[in-house]
């Protein structure tokens, strides 16, 4: 079955459920795994939050793509240089990221 979602830009702590006339108190969504924030009404119908739905939109979007990173050397350090399209859905921008080395893999954490 289907979802059926409405996209709203409202920040305001409830709002008026277009199905029912009931009023929609702030909420966590989880959709695809992520969560977003939005409204939920006691009667099901779930609103997001357009900025969130947007996001949304751009990760699924990006995750279905492979990716290459460029590895150059700076000095006597290395940088890695990433996608415009990652640091976008991201939220990155000149910043200090923290380094997780597990086995075969590099995480960086912001």
């Amino acid at each position: 079955m289907s979802k059926r979602f409405r996209i709203m830009k409202l920040e305001d702590d409830k709002i008026k459920c277009v199905s029912c006339g009931g009023w929609a108190k702030p909420a966590k969504i989880r959709i695809d795994g992520l969560q977003i924030r939005g409204w939920q009404c006691e009667c099901g119908e779930q609103i997001l939050n357009s900025d969130d739905a947007e996001w949304l939109l751009l990760m699924n979007k990006t995750k279905k793509k492979a990716f290459t990173a460029k590895v150059s050397k700076v000095g006597n350090s290395y940088s890695v240089r990433l996608p415009k399209e990652i640091v976008d859905v991201l939220g990155l921008k000149e910043q200090l990221l923290r380094i997780e080395v597990g086995l075969h893999e590099i995480r960086l954490v912001a």
